[in-house]
């Protein structure tokens, strides 16, 4: 999937996106904002200055202690952060007082600092009220030390105490979509639940796995320690007959409608065709899922004439 980083390098009225925050009382019509202002959240770079912002905003309660836990993407232009260079930030609320409870915190390390090719994005949260602990996820393109490969998106995850210290395991990973160091593969907007009859967390996403550009919702249990919980599983099947020409890795319309017509059940049949003055033959062919039992995918082959002479 190809993805445009415009959103986070937004101005608005020439001043920084801010996060802000304001409690609701219920009434007999409706919820309405207790006395006062909003509630500013989030600090990120200097006022007025347009080039940082806090985006993405998602908030989990915590009845034991009466507090909330914001967590949101985030620049900043405290050195070593430069612009661009976003990470997942948190900060801890009273509920009663509206008062924040000491100071934000980040959560994500993506990359080395200063690095803004590595970046994370869209956070999630739940509270865990066995244990007194969060679950934060976000989806990330991650340095490590065996590749770097960029605009490769996983989901990735943070267990936090009440008071927003990290627990257990660091930035661990819980999504595995396609192959490793393949950018054309990604896991994108995560969405997290807990479960407290398991004391465990369902964590699901949008993800391509097997043929680029065919996004379904995607799955993963993770335990209350942080250990995932069998593997991945796909929750939504849509069928690929969706595959949009000219942003999904297939190079023409031909493919896109051989594609289209293999996922829909035609028999596979070579397509002789010229394209861009090169004559070229594609053949188009569900088989099975290769790591899904009852699952089909499409796969594709293009070769030049030449090579079939």
């Amino acid at each position: 999937m190809k993805r445009s980083r415009l959103g986070f390098v937004i101005g608005i009225l020439g001043l920084c996106l801010l996060l802000l925050g304001q409690s609701l009382q219920p009434t007999a019509a409706k919820a309405a904002p207790l006395a006062g202002n909003d509630d500013r959240v989030s600090q990120m770079g200097i006022d007025g200055d347009t080039l940082y912002s806090a985006l993405d905003p998602a908030v989990a309660y915590n009845s034991t202690s009466q507090q909330f836990l914001v967590v949101w993407a985030a620049d900043d232009n405290t050195s070593p952060v430069v612009n661009n260079d976003f990470e997942i930030y948190g900060q801890l609320i009273d509920a009663v007082s509206r008062d924040l409870t000491g100071s934000r915190f980040q959560i994500s390390v993506a990359g080395p600092d200063g690095s803004p090719e590595y970046y994370a994005r869209t956070p999630a949260v739940t509270y865990n009220s066995a244990d007194n602990e969060y679950l934060v996820v976000w989806a990330a393109s991650v340095y490590t030390t065996t590749s770097t490969v960029t605009d490769e998106f996983e989901i990735y995850g943070q267990r936090l105490s009440a008071t927003g210290a990290e627990v257990g395991a660091d930035d661990f990973r819980i999504s595995n979509m396609g192959t490793d160091d393949d950018p054309a593969f990604d896991a994108l907007n995560p969405a997290v639940a807990y479960s407290s009859g398991g004391n465990q967390y369902l964590v699901v996403w949008q993800g391509d796995d097997t043929l680029d550009g065919v996004v379904e919702i995607h799955g993963q249990l993770v335990g209350n320690d942080g250990a995932e919980v069998g593997t991945d599983f796909p929750i939504s099947d849509m069928g690929t007959a969706d595959i949009a020409d000219g942003n999904k890795g297939l190079r023409n319309h031909i493919e896109v409608d051989l594609v289209r017509r293999a996922s829909e059940g035609d028999e596979a049949q070579p397509e002789a065709y010229k394209f861009e003055d090169q004559w070229l033959t594609s053949l188009a062919a569900r088989v099975a899922h290769p790591s899904i039992t009852d699952r089909q995918a499409v796969v594709i082959v293009t070769l030049d004439n030449e090579e079939l002479s």
